[in-house]
């Protein structure tokens, strides 16, 4: 079963998603130390053997905001921010600076040669949103219904009808708490 945090269908989106009751008063965040981006990264079966120091963090965390606000305006068929683009470019213009192509077995390839794995790894998260956010696909990008869930995820259902991030938490607690709400007012 895939964990609860890697439901997103996006490397980024799930980066995103590393922050839990966003719009809570007192959200949670996975990556509020170092060693956060590392057990994300090992939980989702990627590489990232060395963490990323506190600038490092703050980039990671710079982008995940910059991505949410994205995903956020584009669930709400909203203008993307241009400050958050402008992360996003700048992250991409880093990842594209890494990267060489080299001749190996006969094939061109693509090598990042960043020396860190957290930061290749970071390289990897930003051309997954690049691609995402200048695609085709986006109209399946959605935002949780759940009382200030906050997670992001694209809808892949046939007839593009999800709501939650997933069915057996946000979907429970909002149908319970809508039950609950009708047996209070003696509705049925």
């Amino acid at each position: 079963m895939t964990a609860p945090e890697f439901l997103a269908g996006n490397l980024g989106l799930d980066l995103c998603n590393t922050v839990a009751g966003r719009f809570d008063p007192a959200p949670r965040d996975r990556l509020a130390a170092p060693a956060g981006f590392q057990a994300w990264a090992a939980a989702r079966g990627l590489p990232a053997g060395d963490r990323p120091d506190e600038d490092g963090l703050a980039a990671i965390r710079r982008l995940r905001d910059a991505l949410h606000r994205l995903g956020d305006a584009r669930a709400g068929d909203a203008p993307l921010p241009a400050d958050a683009v402008a992360v996003l470019a700048a992250a991409w213009t880093e990842a594209q600076a890494a990267k060489r192509v080299v001749l190996e077995g006969g094939r061109v390839t693509v090598i990042d040669e960043t020396r860190a794995d957290w930061r290749r790894l970071y390289h990897r998260i930003v051309e997954d949103a690049v691609r995402l956010f200048g695609g085709d696909g986006l109209d399946r990008l959605k935002l949780c219904a759940g009382e200030n869930c906050g997670w992001l995820f694209l809808d892949h259902s046939k007839n593009r009808s999800r709501r939650w991030c997933t069915m057996a938490d946000c979907g429970t607690l909002t149908k319970v708490r809508r039950f609950r709400a009708r047996q209070a007012t003696g509705r049925p």
